[in-house]
Parts: structure tokens; C-alpha cells; sequence
């Protein structure tokens, strides 16, 4: 996996320098800290989002909101109108970047499931106990927050940590 790891690294780094977006570090060695911005607040889609892209294409990656309506100048947008990664009519901000990174891996597609459940068709969803668990801890770290920066820290551990 850590090949395949750096492989995505390597190939987000070059299209996002090609495009235009700043970051430091060593793409080679994984430790890249690609901006990644974003409009409060945290959602469970965003949240998945934001530990889709630590775990498998930018472990250094660091994320900063703006408030909502804010161009985003530098770094890369993501779950913002206008952005690659944001959801639409027919995916969540999840399932773009799985499908951007081709990211292959069963816990991150059932997350993405979720997610999709939760922004697309939340009035036929059918949430397990442990979704459903998931789902009422991120509201929770969202409401508790005063700084997003850190409630999205917490709530990628909570991601991370599913299912319990």
C-alpha cells in the first residue's frame, strides 16, 4: 500500500503544481503539505473527505477554513462551489476524490457510501448503529468547536477510529 501510497502523492503533486497550487515538503517521501481549504462547517462528507486525502494521497496535508462565500486564493478548494472536489448531483466530495486518486480500499468506499447516503439521498438512507454513531459524533465535534481547524482534527480521528 505505501507504494501505491506515494505513487498518488506523486501524481497529485504534479497536478496540482501544474495547475497552479502551492505546496512544501517531499512529494517523494509522502510528506507533502498540500493547503487544502474549505467553508466551515464540518459535515460528516467533509470530514471523510479531509481523512480520505491524509490517509491516501497527502499524509501532510493541512486544511484552513475561510468563511463561507471567501474566494480561495491558495491552496486547493475542496467541498466549496467551484472546486474538483465537491459534491453534485451525482457523487459527494468523497466519492470525487476516491475517484481523482483512484483510491481502492473497502473501508474508504463504505465511507464514501455513507457519505453519499448523507448528501444525495438522505431521505431513503438506511443508517447502521455504527453509521449512525459516526454521523452523531462529527455533529457533535462540529457544534462543540470554536475552531474548525481542530474540530476537523478531531473529526478525522473519529473517522479514522470507524468502525469502533
Amino acid at each position: 500500500m505505501r507504494t501505491n501510497q506515494h505513487a498518488r502523492t506523486l501524481v497529485a503533486v504534479a497536478l496540482m503544481t501544474l495547475s497552479g497550487y502551492q505546496t512544501t515538503g517531499n512529494a517523494a517521501d509522502g510528506t507533502n503539505e498540500t493547503l487544502y481549504v474549505t467553508w466551515p462547517p464540518i459535515e460528516p462528507d467533509k470530514a471523510i473527505a479531509a481523512w480520505l486525502i491524509k490517509t491516501f494521497v497527502s499524509p501532510g496535508a493541512r486544511f484552513v477554513f475561510v468563511e463561507r462565500g471567501t474566494a480561495v486564493t491558495e491552496g486547493i478548494p475542496f467541498d466549496i462551489p467551484g472546486s474538483k472536489f465537491i459534491r453534485d448531483q451525482r457523487r459527494c466530495t468523497s466519492e470525487a476524490i476516491i475517484g481523482s486518486f483512484n483510491i481502492q480500499d473497502e473501508k474508504a468506499t463504505r465511507l464514501a457510501a455513507l457519505a453519499r447516503q448523507i448528501e444525495i439521498a438522505y431521505w431513503a438512507a438506511s443508517f447502521t448503529e455504527a453509521e449512525n454513531s459516526l454521523i452523531i459524533k462529527i455533529g457533535a465535534t462540529s457544534a462543540a468547536t470554536t475552531n474548525y481547524e481542530d474540530g476537523l482534527t478531531q473529526a478525522i480521528k473519529l473517522v479514522d477510529e470507524w468502525p469502533q
